[in-house]
């Protein structure tokens, strides 16, 4: 699927965020990491930091990734799908 109102950088992004969501999400999946200890996957999770995704819109000079609104909201609906 190609999204026209997305730039170069948006689209890329999505792809890339489609891909690592891709490989590992699932219901059984979410489910298990739901009913653990910790609630969630602490090696995934830092991927995702290492990735600048939980602060992709954080200015840099925060440690954010400067990022816009609308990049978080590419990485947010491709997790979602």
């Amino acid at each position: 699927m190609i999204d026209t109102d997305l730039t170069d950088e948006e689209a890329l992004l999505a792809k890339t965020a489609r891909g690592y969501f891709t490989d590992f999400v699932d219901n059984a999946y979410l489910n298990a990491q739901e009913a653990s200890e910790l609630g969630y996957e602490p090696r995934r999770w830092a991927q995702m930091c290492q990735l600048g995704w939980t602060a992709i819109n954080l200015p840099e000079r925060v440690g954010g990734a400067g990022g816009t609104l609308a990049e978080a909201g590419v990485v947010a609906r491709e997790y979602g799908r």
